[in-house]
């Protein structure tokens, strides 16, 4: 296997939507620029697997160090695109927390059915999908602060330009909330019926030191 299975299953769905009639948007391109094109979507889709993308980290770190992204240099060039696009892959966790509770709550119903699933022929699954020991605040706090959050502090830091501290604002409020929500619950399971069980007054901008009181009617 080449491994990045799923971001190479988006790659040749983009390619079945090229080769769809009326579709092909690179049409009119030469056959060099096409094929040049195809190979950076290739790329930057790729690098979505956070597999690679934790390889390329040090690579941004070093740009950092030296100043930001040499624009005359065609690989920096092209590796800040892998970080533009992994940003874009990640960009639920910038968004109101609504929207990064509902997200949530996709996820773990994807995770747990397939925890399932595992449980079922007899074979242990991932912590992340076991519903009977994950513990979401904590994994979403470490995804938070591991994955999301590096990635918009290095756009902060490579391109200040591009005014990215706002979305990264966006990720470090996100990790208060669920902060909140593992004061309050404890360990208790937050996930019931399919659905994320967490109080609505989180989502307040007001929500603060005294209201983070343990809620025992959670568990």
């Amino acid at each position: 296997s080449q491994g990045s299975v799923l971001e190479r299953h988006h790659f040749q769905q983009t390619l079945c939507i090229l080769n769809t009639e009326g579709c092909n948007i690179l049409e009119n391109f030469s056959d060099e620029r096409y094929e040049e094109t195809l190979d950076l979507m290739k790329m930057i889709i790729l690098a979505t697997d956070l597999a690679h993308h934790f390889k390329l980290m040090p690579t941004f770190y070093e740009m950092v160090q030296r100043g930001g992204v040499n624009k005359d240099i065609v690989k920096e060039r092209r590796d800040f695109l892998c970080l533009l696009m992994t940003s874009c892959d990640l960009n639920d966790s910038t968004k109101p927390w609504e929207c990064t509770i509902k997200t949530a709550e996709m996820l773990y119903q994807e995770f747990f059915k397939q925890g399932d699933l595992e449980k079922a022929v007899g074979s242990q699954p991932q912590p992340l999908m076991d519903r009977e020991t994950a513990n979401i605040p904590d994994q979403q706090i470490e995804f938070f602060n591991n994955v999301p959050l590096p990635v918009f502090e290095l756009i902060d830091d490579l391109l200040p330009e591009s005014r990215c501290h706002p979305a990264r604002q966006g990720v470090e409020a996100n990790i208060e909330k669920w902060l909140i929500v593992k004061e309050r619950t404890r360990g208790c399971n937050i996930f019931r019926n399919g659905k994320l069980v967490i109080d609505a007054d989180i989502a307040s901008d007001e929500t603060d030191n005294a209201s983070k009181k343990n809620k025992n009617d959670q568990c």
